[in-house]
């Protein structure tokens, strides 16, 4: 079976709490499998989002991918 390398997560957009732990654990679990590409406004407004590590199998990060994520104080990079 191929691996899957992209993923779409379809959000009501900006924090919505019964989203946030959905949006998280698939988030988590496709850059943990080695997704290689973070979309476009992938996490803007999402004000909670405080950290992220992007693995070494992402090669494009969409363009506002974390715009007005206010409280994103660490991004690692490989």
């Amino acid at each position: 079976m191929e691996k899957i390398k992209k993923i779409g997560v379809l959000t009501s957009g900006g924090d919505a709490p019964g989203m946030n732990a959905a949006v998280r654990a698939v988030t988590r679990a496709a850059l943990a499998e080695g997704v290689e590409v973070i979309g476009q406004n992938a996490f803007e407004f999402c004000a909670n989002l405080t950290e992220i590590m992007i693995p070494d199998s992402v090669t494009e990060i969409g363009s506002h991918a974390f715009e007005n994520c206010t409280a994103l104080y660490d991004i690692t990079l490989p």
